[in-house]
């Protein structure tokens, strides 16, 4: 049992130039194994926090169709230098991300639904 959460935000730069915040979100969630909102695998022990750098590939032609709920899954190995990775699928699209910086704890999946917000920079919208 435990705490599942989840906030990314990066800047997200279209093909023709559009660049916006994308900032995604997973309220935390209980994990039991069976819950709706999240699960985990028996890989994950104790508590685990991971933050730094992020970078992401996604098939979508705009940035500002990212937009909109999905499940995420995630996994990582956090223990002093910190490794992440996850994969948001929503209607039609996904994203790839890693994640490199600190970590604590140690290593754990988990997986929970998630909304992409996308506030515009700059370009035509």
């Amino acid at each position: 049992m435990g705490l599942y959460g989840s906030v990314s935000v990066q800047i997200g730069v279209s093909p023709n130039g559009n660049a916006a915040y994308v900032i995604t979100a997973a309220a935390p969630a209980s994990i039991t194994g069976a819950g709706s909102y999240a699960w985990v695998t028996p890989s994950t022990k104790g508590f685990g926090l991971l933050g730094g750098s992020q970078f992401g590939i996604s098939n979508v032609s705009d940035v500002s169709q990212l937009a909109g709920p999905s499940l995420d899954a995630s996994t990582s190995v956090a223990a002093g230098i910190g490794l992440g990775g996850d994969l948001s699928v929503g209607d039609g699209s996904w994203q790839f991300n890693i994640t490199l910086g600190f970590g604590l704890g140690g290593r754990g999946s988990a997986g929970a639904r998630t909304n992409t917000s996308v506030f515009p920079i700059c370009g035509s919208w």
